[in-house]
Order: C-alpha cells, then structure tokens, then sequence
C-alpha cells in the first residue's frame, strides 16, 4: 500500500501507483468500483488486442444494478461533452474508475499525465489516443455506491480548468515525444 505524506488528489495518487506498479497490466479501480470485478476477465481479454481498456457502465454487455442519481448521470453528461470539446474524441465513460493498462502504455502516459485533480482520467486516455494507441470500452458490472462523496457543484468550474491544461499538456507530451522519435531515427545510438 502506498501512502502520501499529504492529500494530492486523486490523480495524484493514480499517476503513483500506475507509476510504481508492477507487472504486465496494471488496473485502475476505484472504491466504487470493487462490484466490478467480477469483469476483470473481460476487460484482461480485451487487453490481449488492444492497449488501453475503459471499464464502461454503458458499454455493450454492461450491467448497471444501482443507478446514479438523475442529477449526477446529467452532470457527467455534461462533463464528458465538455471533456469531448476539449481534449477530442473520447470514450463514453471516461470517469468509471475502472481501466486496464499494458504496462508500457500506463509508463509512457502517466509519466506524462501533469492533472492531480478529477480530469486526470480524460487527459491520461486522451494522451493515450493521440500517443496511437488503442482504446476500447467494454461494458462492466456495477454498483452506484449512494455514499459517494462526489460533490458537483466542487468539481465543476476545477474540471474545466484542468481540461484546458490538459489540452496543453497532451500537445507538449506530443510534440516532445515527435521529436525524441525524430532524433531517435536520424542517430539509433542517442540514449
């Protein structure tokens, strides 16, 4: 378990442990998540093909038992539109804490990912897409925990923010990226 000294967030915290963990996939799963998975295996099937797996609660073959509020599901509407506009074409369920990464691919994006707060996850699978990797939503099982202590209206105005920085951030990371390829392929030898 990996503990921080003071509370960073929880992009923060996601950038750590896919940092710090080890092995060939690494999963993403938040609290609210534990009913999910059971759809480990598919999402692990699905890593066998493609790089990067969103857990989705409207995916084909999702199983939804407990709804979130109104509210909250027009809300997330709302900043999946706004993630859309900003950062591009997306999946539809970009902030289910539920995805698995290949090792290589969670390395080279979360050394990236600059966001501590509640868009890290659209700017981690944003940077992804415009790295060439592959992306695919798979439906999961899930439960809408009615304890959550999301606040909308505290997130809000900070996503779209952090959006925006997101944007920048993604275009840097890629233009870097272009040119240390560039390098790489005109002297093999530079470390």
């Amino acid at each position: 378990m990996l503990r921080n000294q003071t509370n960073r967030g929880k992009g923060f915290s996601i950038r750590r442990g896919m940092l710090e963990a080890s092995g060939d996939l690494r999963l993403m799963c938040d609290a609210d998540c534990v009913s999910s998975l059971e759809s480990l295996p598919g999402l692990e099937k699905a890593a066998e093909e493609v790089d990067v797996v969103v857990g989705s609660r409207v995916g084909t073959g999702a199983h939804v038992s407990r709804q979130q509020p109104i509210r909250r599901r027009v809300v997330g509407i709302g900043f999946l539109t706004l993630s859309r506009l900003v950062l591009g074409q997306l999946p539809r369920d970009i902030y289910c804490g539920f995805k698995l990464w290949r090792s290589e691919v969670a390395t080279e994006v979360f050394e990236r990912v600059r966001l501590d707060g509640w868009a890290f996850d659209a700017e981690a699978l944003a940077m992804a897409r415009r790295f060439g990797y592959e992306i695919r939503e798979v439906g999961i099982e899930w439960t809408n925990r009615p304890d959550s202590r999301l606040s909308i209206r505290n997130v809000l105005w900070p996503v779209t923010g952090e959006l925006i920085a997101a944007r920048r951030n993604i275009n840097s990371a890629v233009s870097e990226r272009s040119v240390r390829s560039d390098a790489l392929a005109a002297d093999p030898s530079r470390p």
